[in-house]
């Protein structure tokens, strides 16, 4: 295997070829990244190919005063930096937004897919999901398994893991022809906080910067997300929370070309071909097909695996693995009303359709704790930003679509699956207090729905107030 940048004296191999490919480097030529091994750009077994990618923008070069090394220096230039340099990376100053609270700053379009969203060839929906630094190891099967337009909101806390966000970006978007054509990253950062302050590579070790290749790029973000300041501690709630609802809102708004929208947690991966699917099932109900409803969302049960389980290609193959007690539904053991309403033992039930996704059953028995994930239009609710850290924050968004008349239905043929089992654990102290705290939000919560959508007390009743699970 081949490393695009080993710790100490090797960097892009050794002997004369190093030379010749670090030459070609400081020339300013992209060939020198190709050493870099290649993520398989396979699609996914039921999927299509990318869509046709557009012109790439070409970032500045390397000043000529500058050489490439390992690890950087006084005079160098870290590989990881030239990589990142290569890369169509936009933070416009003066685009900046700032939140509806004021506590956070947006940078839209910080990263821009090759392939256009909105395009006659991007189908009809867009999967929008949302990630720390520490959870990005997932997105490029995550793109692979989609392979259609991608919408990601990722929250940076400080100028460290800024940097390496960039680095990490910059080798998926080299090594994944999925994630080059079809990803759109928007950044969410805190007010006040400087991220594009330059940080120099850790050498902690002795080493001379993170190895890295596109084979091991977990491992690459493991070690750029414990060096210098880029982790966050979370000791208790006065530190910094991770706003999942803005960053879900984000990602929405950055499907808005697509007429329809799937959030999901980064590590929830859909069946192969989902993309396809949907997009021909979304599309003949454009061209006359009659939907079971006038607002419809589209439920896609999910299930959980061990970690490192393939995706299953089709629902048999789901079943099989159901069967074997290798996958249940999401949340069954830790937390069964945050999938309960679905109700899979229906779904399992149902008889193979051979003729694409159907909406095969209403949801009937919705309760407040209810957090599938759907596929909808631009016309639901957005996510409540009162809500900020853990707790409460995707099943009030749910009890909100209910509360507007939205009609849950689940999809017969389309799945997907969660990266772990999920099961009863302790979550620390500032996970419990972040949890506590949002509970507390939830009767001013349930007055302003209330008053929104008109609806009886009946409808908008919520649990007591008693100690909530931990969601």
């Amino acid at each position: 295997m081949r490393g695009a940048c080993l710790p100490g004296n090797r960097c892009l191999g050794r002997g004369p070829l190093a030379l010749i490919v670090i030459g070609a480097l400081a020339l300013g030529e992209l060939i020198g990244l190709l050493v870099i091994n290649r993520i398989d750009p396979s699609p996914a077994p039921g999927s299509s190919p990318p869509s046709s990618p557009q012109q790439r923008r070409v970032d500045s070069a390397v000043p000529v005063d500058e050489e490439v090394t390992p690890a950087g220096g006084a005079r160098g230039v870290h590989i990881l930096d030239l990589l990142a340099r290569r890369t169509p990376f936009k933070f416009d100053e003066d685009a900046i937004e700032l939140d509806a609270s004021r506590k956070y700053k947006i940078a839209r379009s910080f990263l821009s897919p090759d392939a256009e969203f909105g395009s006659p060839d991007a189908g009809e929906v867009c999967l929008a999901t949302q990630s720390s630094l520490d959870r990005l190891h997932t997105l490029v099967e995550l793109a692979q398994l989609w392979n259609g337009p991608l919408s990601l909101a990722v929250f940076v806390a400080n100028a460290a893991q800024f940097q390496a966000l960039r680095a990490y970006l910059a080798l998926l978007r080299s090594c994944s022809e999925p994630v080059r054509a079809n990803v759109r990253v928007d950044l969410v950062f805190p007010v006040g906080v400087n991220v594009t302050r330059a940080v120099p590579w850790s050498t902690r070790g002795g080493g001379g910067g993170p190895e890295f290749s596109c084979s091991n790029h977990a491992s690459l973000l493991r070690t750029l997300h414990t060096s210098g300041g880029a982790r966050v501690v979370r000791g208790n709630v006065k530190q910094m929370l991770y706003p999942q609802n803005h960053l879900r809102n984000v990602a929405r708004d950055g499907c808005s070309p697509q007429k329809h929208f799937f959030v999901v947690d980064i590590d929830v991966m859909p069946k192969p071909g989902l993309w396809d699917e949907l997009s021909d099932f979304l599309a003949s109900a454009n061209s006359g097909r009659r939907l079971p409803c006038a607002k419809c969302v589209f439920v896609v049960p999910t299930y959980e695996a061990r970690e490192m389980a393939p995706v299953p290609r089709t629902k048999r193959e789901l079943l099989a693995m159901v069967r074997r007690r290798e996958a249940r539904p999401f949340h069954e053991k830790s937390f069964v009303f945050n999938q309960y309403a679905t109700n899979h033992a229906a779904w399992e039930a149902l008889p193979h359709s051979e003729d694409g996704l159907h909406a095969a059953y209403r949801v009937q028995r919705y309760e407040f704790f209810y957090e599938p994930f759907y596929v909808a239009g631009k016309e639901v609710p957005r996510y409540d930003e009162r809500f900020v850290g853990y707790g409460f924050t995707r099943n009030t968004q749910v009890y909100e679509t209910h509360a507007a008349g939205f009609e849950f239905w689940v999809l017969d043929e389309a799945f997907a699956l969660h990266r772990g089992m999920q099961n009863h654990r302790a979550k620390g102290y500032w996970r419990e207090r972040q949890n506590t705290l949002n509970q507390r939000k939830l009767a001013g919560f349930k007055r302003d729905v209330k008053r929104k959508y008109l609806v009886t007390a009946a409808k908008t009743t919520l649990p007591p107030a008693t100690k909530p699970p931990l969601l």
